[in-house]
């Protein structure tokens, strides 16, 4: 997961920067999925094996983590507040309210729209996650002839590891009402629910006239491009 954030933020950045080809959804925008993996999985591919093979040493390994992320963290930033300073000029009406705009504020919303969504998802997985680096670290540099400790500090850093992905899963599945639907929708999921008296939930800040609202401005949309 040492990548993700960076495969990410490739992703938004190419939406941001090149918008107009991404909104169309042409065959070509798939490679940026190829891209978004291999940005992911080649770096910690390669880290993990010179790290096993004892061509880096944890030290190394540790600051090559710090840094991949805390410069994704800061283009992340970067790339968010850009998206949202262009949809304040276009809110403001700084910007002609024309096709351009209308389909350019959409594209916006849907940036803006995916990076809060990842951070909620990120977020609370990490704080999970976090005391994976200190039983690691108890693992790696505690006394030598503390065997026992150092076992359960491992077994621990295994147990955090596998909270960490049920946290990430979960909050990647209902954090968003559309992708819950989704999951929903599923076979065998469509099952459980049949099975189990399951109600469905309303978000508390989530307001009842918002999925009026949402029909409005999908009408507007396809109006103001006609």
């Amino acid at each position: 997961y040492h990548s993700s954030l960076c495969s990410f933020t490739i992703e938004r950045w190419v939406a941001t920067r090149w918008w107009k080809w991404y909104e169309k959804a042409s065959p070509e925008t798939r490679w940026i999925l190829v891209i978004m993996e291999m940005a992911n999985l080649i770096p910690a591919v390669l880290n993990a094996t010179l790290w096993m093979l004892g061509y880096i040493d944890v030290a190394l390994n540790v600051a090559i983590n710090f840094l991949l992320n805390n410069v994704s963290c800061v283009i992340y930033y970067i790339t968010y507040r850009r998206n949202i300073l262009a949809l304040d000029l276009i809110n403001r009406g700084e910007i002609s309210f024309d096709s351009y705009s209308v389909a350019r504020t959409f594209q916006l919303r849907e940036n803006v729209m995916v990076m809060r969504y990842f951070v909620s998802v990120v977020l609370p997985s990490a704080a999970v996650s976090f005391p994976c680096f200190v039983y690691f670290a108890f693992h790696q540099f505690g006394p030598e002839d503390w065997i026992i400790p150092r076992t359960i500090a491992f077994a621990l850093f295994d147990l955090h590891l596998v909270l960490f992905r049920v946290v990430y899963l979960y909050r990647e599945i209902t954090i968003n009402e559309t992708i819950l639907e989704e999951f929903r929708k599923i076979g065998l999921v469509t099952c459980l629910i049949r099975m189990l008296p399951m109600s469905k939930r309303v978000h508390p800040y989530k307001d009842p006239s918002e999925e009026f609202r949402n029909d409005d401005n999908t009408r507007t949309y396809f109006d103001q491009l006609a």
